[in-house]
């Protein structure tokens, strides 16, 4: 079986400059601008956990990226649906374990 992609590609996002801004502060900019650059920085910041927990629920690499992916969708979708920023990691891990595919 070929080795994910996705791994190689989380160790890029990890040495990609962390914003200074604050969840709240991004998800704002993201939800009331569609601030593309804010979005980007809070997948950056969460690849690793969300990775982490889709690697664990799935079977295989191919189906913990479809995962990955699909929790960050859902954040795209329901970014103005999160009522506390302070809780993003915990609705980021909770999207990414209930997620089947």
């Amino acid at each position: 079986m070929k080795a994910s992609a996705l791994p190689t590609m989380l160790l890029a996002l990890g040495r990609s400059e962390d914003s200074a801004a604050s969840d709240a502060e991004l998800l704002e900019r993201f939800t009331m601008s569609s601030d593309q650059e804010a979005f980007s920085q809070l997948v950056h910041r969460y690849a690793r956990l969300v990775w982490r927990v889709a690697r664990t629920r799935c079977r295989t690499d191919a189906t913990a990226e479809d995962v990955f992916q699909a929790t960050f969708v859902v954040l795209a979708k329901r970014a103005a649906s999160i009522r506390s920023a302070g809780a993003l990691a915990g609705w980021l891990h909770r999207t990414a374990g209930v997620t089947r595919l």
